[in-house]
């Protein structure tokens, strides 16, 4: 999901800033809209779809807090998260506590972001064994996983009584399936033996393809 931000600051050197910052965090961005304070930030939210606001503290005609109280009061945007980012030095306890707050919401996004990539890299990661386990058509382990499995399964059976059994199955006549009714029909034909071999042999045996190199 690509997010819609908007950044409302009157420092275009800051909101240059927090760009490259997103940029650098790699987080998904659609678009990215700019305020140069409060008010052209709400004119900018009554015309565009937002995710996602940045804001300043403290910025001429209206500053971040006055204007979080107008999207808090407004339906259609009450549910648009705000954070707000301020380098100057806290003015009051009400100030801190608003930064405060922020940087832990910033801190937040942040850190929901690290466990999305994280999430992300293990899944392709084991998609990507999967791919290189598993036969592209079939679904059932190729020759490679097969061949490990009977490593295994050797090594295992010198410690029992139990002997491990083998069946190689060859089907005949494919290649007339494929040159008279084409290579999705053959194609169809192994898929449909793959499944019934697999739903017929107990859950402990091990149904693969070798296919041709």
């Amino acid at each position: 999901m690509a997010y819609h931000i908007l950044i409302v600051d009157d420092s275009m050197t800051t909101r240059a800033m927090i760009k490259r910052t997103l940029a650098m965090a790699d987080i998904p961005v659609a678009q990215i809209h700019e305020a140069a304070n409060g008010r052209i930030g709400l004119e900018t939210l009554a015309t565009h779809k937002i995710d996602l606001v940045l804001a300043d503290l403290h910025m001429p005609e209206m500053g971040g807090v006055e204007m979080t109280r107008c999207i808090l009061s407004q339906e259609s945007t009450r549910h648009i998260p705000v954070v707000i980012i301020s380098a100057t030095t806290p003015i009051g306890a009400n100030d801190r506590g608003v930064r405060m707050l922020s940087v832990g919401v910033l801190g937040l996004l942040v850190m929901l972001r690290i466990v999305q990539a994280v999430r992300a890299n293990r899944e392709a990661q084991e998609a990507l064994l999967r791919s290189v386990r598993t036969d592209s058509l079939t679904g059932l382990p190729n020759r490679g996983h097969l061949l490990e499995h009977i490593n295994a399964t050797l090594r295992e059976s010198w410690k029992g009584s139990e002997h491990p059994t083998l069946y190689f199955i060859d089907l005949d006549r494919c290649k007339n399936i494929n040159d008279s009714l084409g290579h999705a029909a053959g194609d169809q034909v192994l898929c449909i033996v793959a499944d019934r071999l697999r739903r017929a042999v107990p859950d402990r045996a091990t149904v693969a393809r070798i296919s041709v190199p």
